[in-house]
């Protein structure tokens, strides 16, 4: 939405248990952590009073056992990703916990790049872990903002609440082998070149990640 010129978007979740017919009302899941209501007022701000933000590239993922839900997404400005929990079906969500605030791997369209932005994928395992991986600028490079090279970043937290302290976990991919498929070799890759655009999954109790 724009209003003022100034863009601002909000995540929503909107759920069925009758196979898409029909769908219930679309809730805000992106509130302002003061938010106790449902408004979704057209202005420059959330309901409880602060700036309205740009929120994008929203991920959901359910565990596998309890069938609860999680949404994650991408704060443009300033760079974070946060998430919500659902243990009631995706009726209703935790207030957003932030995940992390990272330095992002964003570039525009230009005669010599292409258009990316570092948007959150995420899953969870058998034992209620949630993972979410990022292209972060962690890599080789110099040390401004925006200017080391792009690698994907794995956090896990053993309940998709706590992402600090006991349990949480925070892995930079590139710097663990990488086995892509089973004719292939085992390959590091230490030296420059981004990595960005990845998508993670769980299968057989393992995580497998692609990246560009």
């Amino acid at each position: 939405m724009i209003s003022n010129n100034n863009a601002r978007t909000k995540i929503v979740v909107a759920r069925t248990d009758t196979c898409g017919a029909p769908w219930s009302k679309p809730k805000k899941v992106s509130k302002g952590f003061l938010d106790n209501d449902d408004r979704d007022d057209d202005d420059d701000r959330e309901d409880d009073g602060t700036p309205a933000l740009v929120n994008q590239g929203a991920a959901v993922a359910v565990d596998p056992n309890t069938g609860h839900v999680y949404v994650a997404w991408r704060q443009i400005s300033p760079p974070a990703i946060y998430i919500v929990k659902s243990t009631n079906e995706g009726r209703s969500f935790s207030k957003p916990v932030l995940v992390t605030e990272f330095d992002p791997c964003d570039q525009g369209a230009s005669a010599f790049s292409f258009r990316t932005t570092a948007f959150p994928t995420m899953a969870v395992d058998g034992n209620g872990r949630v993972h979410i991986a990022i292209a972060e600028r962690v890599g080789p490079g110099p040390a401004q903002v925006g200017q080391r090279d792009s690698r994907i970043v794995l956090y896990t937290s053993p309940d998709g609440t706590r992402w600090t302290g006991n349990g949480t976990t925070r892995t930079i991919v590139d710097q663990i082998p990488v086995l892509a498929h089973p004719f292939t070799q085992v390959v590091y890759n230490p030296g420059r070149g981004h990595q960005f655009q990845p998508t993670i999954a769980i299968a057989g109790a393992k995580i497998i990640h692609r990246i560009l």
